[in-house]
């Protein structure tokens, strides 16, 4: 809005401008400016919605093709998982998408369109109950960068799916779709799906909002097309039976953890998830096909095989590129903090020393070593480093100083004392630091001026006392609290009082001027020429 109105003409190069309608100009940028932006933010939502209930609709009409009652029922549904990452992503706002696009998905596999309402209902529903709990309730960290993470999802998930797991079969069993004998399991069955849908499609989805582009880098193309081409590869004979006369009758359904390893160690959590992804759509198309790992799981367990084989991998998947990915933002962040202190440790004005200690044969600590010293060390010591590092203190110095005090240095005990070391001439403030229980670090820095300088002022204060004392006229200094902290012998003589007397001005003045309107008189005077 701003750089809208900078763009407007002045009205001093306008001559047709009148003075009296420039405001009334200005206002009416300013609420067509606001009013763009408005129909900007809307137009945008609305781009939101629709795009969602065409992706909720394509991608539910998809996994409806796999189905175990009137192409209502599945095991598997990861619209739900989109519906929940568009949310937290974009806001409740688009809500109407999740509704549209679950009941055109309804409406493709030819449900009535009362049947069909309920079923989205259900799923919208679904949905809000869980960004509630996700955003309201605090349950949900989005990043999804902990164990703990994934964990609350599932927590999340297994609420919010007992919404549509009710509305659904329940529905279905009204509309005479199933049979009410069986409806506890539909509605297990119906929790199942939504849950895994939740569990796996909301990190996927928001993970991969982000395009990984350094994938493609000259570096990483060869690695990233080995990755995923030899998982597509791996899932077509592990799923679709691929080189089955070659292999014969070979295990295979554990080929697939290869793959996910490799993905979540060199290409992470985007990786891994586009790993699962390619899976459970090469598992569902060989299951529908009656051929694969899970040729015969539609008919003889409704796809409950491939529920748990995708929970598990999935578990692996999510959990390895957690600790992958863990332990990397550790790595980087000790690279940062050991790059910090080298920084603080080459540029600190004061000198640092590194030791460990020298054990006799009794294990008595009898010297020390010096490890490594800070450019520092060289400006206070005047010693040179490569003179000093690796030496023995008494190589180094020619004694071992200080060393009782460095052995009573402890983990839960700092040592700091002042010292004037005789080799070098120079006055040091050391402070001892225990780095572990054989070594220790000595900071310090040369006092050796601000020594000299403190002993000439204490010789200058005592040569002003003195004179102060043997001075013949009376002689009384205070500080800034106005406490009389100094009497010469001339001031005791004449006016008869002592320190004990006279500890603060204010109990001068009765002493010396008693009677009450002279002493006003004489402060007032006072006050005057200090002022």
């Amino acid at each position: 809005m701003r750089k809208r109105l900078r763009s407007l003409p002045d009205r001093r190069d306008n001559q047709n401008s009148s003075l009296h309608t420039w405001p009334f100009s200005c206002w009416e940028n300013t609420v067509r400016c606001h009013l763009n932006s408005t129909r900007q933010i809307h137009l945008l939502i609305a781009l939101r919605i629709i795009g969602l209930a065409i992706a909720y609709g394509v991608l539910a009409r998809l996994v409806l093709t796999v189905s175990t009652a009137n192409g209502n029922v599945t095991i598997f549904w990861i619209p739900g998982g989109l519906a929940l990452a568009a949310t937290l992503a974009w806001g409740v706002k688009v809500w109407p998408g999740i509704f549209i696009g679950a009941l055109s998905a309804g409406l493709m596999v030819d449900d009535p369109v009362e049947v069909a309402i309920f079923l989205a209902l259900g799923n919208t529903l679904e949905t809000l109950i869980a960004f509630w709990l996700c955003k309201k309730r605090n349950w949900l960290n989005p990043e999804f960068d902990q164990t703990k993470d994934f964990l609350d999802l599932g927590r999340v998930a297994a609420v919010a799916a007992m919404i549509s797991a009710l509305i659904g079969p329940v529905t279905l069993s009204v509309a005479g779709y199933l049979t009410w004998e069986k409806l506890p399991y539909n509605i297990g069955h119906w929790w199942q799906a939504d849950l895994l849908g939740i569990l796996f499609g909301t990190p996927l989805f928001l993970a991969w909002r982000k395009y990984p582009t350094d994938w493609f880098s000259r570096e990483k193309l060869v690695e990233t097309l080995a990755i995923f081409v030899g998982t597509w590869l791996v899932g077509q004979v592990v799923f679709l039976e691929w080189f089955k006369p070659f292999l014969g009758n070979i295990a295979l359904g554990y080929w697939l953890f290869l793959m996910l390893v490799w993905g979540a160690v060199r290409r992470g959590r985007q990786g891994v998830l586009l790993i699962l992804a390619m899976v459970a759509i090469q598992a569902l198309f060989g299951a529908t096909q009656a051929v694969g790992f899970f040729a015969n799981d539609i008919e003889q367990t409704g796809l409950q095989n491939f529920w748990f084989y995708l929970l598990v991998l999935s578990s692996v998947g999510v959990g390895l590129v957690i600790y992958v990915e863990g332990r990397s933002k550790a790595e980087e962040t000790l690279l940062k903090s050991e790059s910090r202190f080298h920084s603080l440790y080459n540029n600190m004005a004061e000198g640092v020393a590194l030791h460990r200690f020298v054990l006799d044969s009794a294990g008595k600590k009898i010297d020390y070593v010096i490890l490594d010293v800070n450019p520092a060390f060289e400006l206070h010591t005047g010693l040179r480093t490569q003179e000093v590092i690796g030496k023995t203190a008494t190589e180094a110095y020619g004694s071992v100083p200080y060393l009782d005090q460095y052995v009573a240095v402890t983990s839960e005990q700092n040592v700091q004392f002042q010292t004037y070391f005789e080799p070098l001439d120079k006055t040091f403030s050391i402070s001892v630091v225990a780095t572990d229980a054989d070594s220790f670090a000595t900071i310090f820095r040369d006092i050796s001026e601000e020594v000299r300088l403190e002993k000439t002022l204490r010789q200058a204060s005592a040569r002003f006392e003195a004179i102060i004392e043997a001075s013949p006229i009376p002689m009384a200094l205070n500080n800034e609290a106005l406490d009389i902290v100094y009497l010469n012998d001339a001031f005791v003589q004449v006016f008869g009082y002592t320190l004990s007397d006279i500890p603060i001005i204010a109990a001068w003045w009765p002493k010396a001027y008693p009677d009450p309107d002279y002493r006003e008189q004489v402060q007032q005077t006072q006050y005057l020429l200090v002022s």
